[in-house]
């Protein structure tokens, strides 16, 4: 009987739940552009005696070229309002540092003090995060529907705001003292602060634009089992569609 009660409350939680996300799920996707603000970049190598920092370092997102910048995401709005929603996003936005240029260096290099201007790349002669500054956020959503048409689904604009944090799986790219070093780990979390509109362009199919800022302290894996730290805070401004069931 236990067992029949526990397959009833199953079945009827489904049932609902089936119900529910046919009124209330929201799935979009979109390209973009970012722009990764300067930042400082510290590396630590023990074993060859290097623990330098260099402040500050451009960045440049390279949006546009290959692997594109891109997002995609899905949310469920419970409830008969469906103002207030739970979202699954996962973000690809890539940032280079601009090696080539001169920054203020301080700490030691090689077990020999460094400080003033140098040449990032007469240590750091590469580091990217060009297949990604992976970000995988989990979301709290809310929304409002303007021009309602039987609600959100064929609103013709709905005005959206989320926050949200998660874990990065970042796949850094770095040349250090001529020594490559690349691959995929998991990295630190991450904060998103977004608002953005829809609007409606054919039944439930609405196009999407949306400003988004993220913040990362993030650290990373680099050759002779050392590391490397950054902050990445970050503009993204995207477009895309986003599709109501």
């Amino acid at each position: 009987m236990k067992r029949l009660g526990s397959c009833l409350v199953t079945l009827l939680f489904l049932l609902a739940w089936v119900r529910s996300a046919d009124a209330g799920w929201v799935v979009g996707g979109y390209l973009g552009s970012v722009a990764t603000r300067h930042s400082y970049l510290t590396v630590a190598q023990p074993a060859l005696r290097t623990d330098v920092r260099f402040d500050p370092v451009d960045y440049k997102g390279r949006s546009f070229n290959l692997p594109l910048y891109y997002g995609y995401r899905a949310a469920y709005f419970p409830g008969s309002s469906g103002w207030f929603g739970i979202e699954a996003e996962v973000i690809h936005m890539k940032a280079y540092a601009q090696t080539g240029e001169a920054a203020s260096a301080s700490g030691v290099v090689g077990g020999v003090p460094v400080a003033g201007s140098m040449l990032i790349s007469s240590v750091v002669q590469r580091f990217s995060l060009s297949h990604g500054q992976n970000m995988l956020l989990v979301n709290a959503v809310v929304r409002r529907a303007f021009g309602e048409r039987r609600g959100y689904r064929t609103a013709r604009l709905v005005a959206l705001a989320r926050v949200g944090v998660g874990p990065t799986l970042p796949h850094a790219e770095s040349t250090i003292g001529g020594v490559a070093d690349e691959g995929y780990e998991l990295g630190a979390l991450v904060f998103q602060a977004a608002g953005g509109i829809e609007l409606m362009v054919w039944k439930r199919l609405h196009a999407l634009a949306e400003y988004k800022f993220t913040r990362c302290r993030q650290s990373v894996s680099v050759a002779a089992g050392g590391t490397a730290e950054t902050l990445l805070t970050s503009h993204h401004f995207v477009f895309g569609a986003a599709v109501h069931f």
